[in-house]
């Protein structure tokens, strides 16, 4: 069998003479084994052909699956083919609506699939249920995320919700919950009512007999009958529960047991271990809670500890020009 190839030549390379390099072609004679003498070969089989009589074959490509790959090249094809939908709506005029409702009824665009993130204490089911949206049979194109979101919003734990449509058939929600760092006493209808609060001051909730109920509990905020003292009565409350989230080992979060707020907007602080109140008065409240927390670890420091605590009478963190008072059962 023969065939031609071209081969490039240098100077001095089977042409002596030649000052350049050059292309040439030449006829090439190969012998094909008995087994191959019957097919159907190529004149010119060029490198495919030489590798496939020496034995060895070429480099196969990769077959590697990606994810992202596939998914845009999916999307790719949904949107050449909503474009020639909407060419072809464009031509045919009036035939628009015909396509809008093939596209809205067709089976490709109904959501099969509800993915939920950022939930924990609202089950994955309510929040399914209360987006109205339906497994196979909502479409995508129908869906309106602003009025999924304002559904989700309307349960109670749930602060915020963003919803996004993912073509061609699946619907991404994801909320923010409510969280509760303290529980607020109120009267409602003249009757007691807990309630949670968060970090923002927020009462969102009202407490259930199944509820979790382990947070400081605020009282007499709801007595405070001026706006302007409630609203700064209420941000010293709350400065100073993020000031005990910090969790010193002297006054962490959990020693925390009630905050109550006077008409005037002054605070008293109880702990969960001890009766003794302590007075932290109005304003500067965390750098009150700083020298609270330096006035037990000295106190934890003696040594009767704990019960050279329990002797207290009450602290006054407001007492004369940043000094603390200690009384001990009426001794100062």
């Amino acid at each position: 069998m023969k065939f031609s190839r071209w081969i490039k030549k240098e100077p001095g390379f089977f042409s002596p003479g030649a000052k350049e390099g050059y292309l040439s072609e030449e006829t090439v004679s190969l012998k094909l084994p008995e087994h191959l003498e019957s097919l159907d070969l190529p004149r010119k089989p060029g490198f495919r052909l030489l590798r496939f009589l020496r034995g060895s074959s070429l480099p196969k490509r990769p077959n590697v699956y990606s994810p992202v790959i596939e998914r845009k090249r999916y999307r790719k094809k949904i949107c050449v083919l909503a474009g020639l939908l909407l060419v072809l709506a464009g031509l045919w005029g009036g035939g628009q609506k015909i396509v809008e409702t093939w596209v809205r009824e067709t089976e490709f665009f109904k959501v099969t699939e509800i993915m939920i993130s950022g939930q924990d204490v609202v089950p994955r089911e309510l929040l399914q249920s209360s987006s109205g949206i339906l497994l196979h049979q909502s479409s995508l194109f129908d869906l309106d995320p602003a009025a999924v979101e304002k559904r989700l919003v309307s349960i109670p734990w749930i602060k915020r919700a963003a919803v996004k449509r993912d073509w061609p058939s699946t619907v991404r929600i994801e909320v923010i919950e409510y969280q509760p760092i303290a529980l607020v006493h109120s009267l409602k209808d003249k009757k007691p009512v807990l309630s949670y609060v968060d970090r923002d001051g927020e009462a969102f909730f009202p407490v259930r007999p199944e509820s979790r109920i382990d947070f400081p509990v605020i009282t007499g905020i709801s007595d405070v009958n001026d706006p302007d003292i409630y609203r700064s009565a209420f941000k010293e409350v709350l400065i100073l529960l993020k000031r005990a989230q910090r969790n010193n080992p002297y006054l962490p979060a959990q020693s925390l047991s009630e905050i109550h707020v006077n008409a005037k907007g002054e605070l008293t602080l109880y702990l969960v271990e001890y009766s003794f109140p302590i007075y932290f008065g109005k304003g500067q409240t965390e750098q009150k809670f700083d020298r609270l927390v330096y006035v037990l670890k000295d106190l934890y420091r003696r040594k009767n500890g704990k019960e050279g605590i329990s002797e207290v009478a009450f602290i006054n963190m407001d007492y004369f020009q940043d000094k603390v008072l200690v009384s001990n059962n009426g001794q100062d």
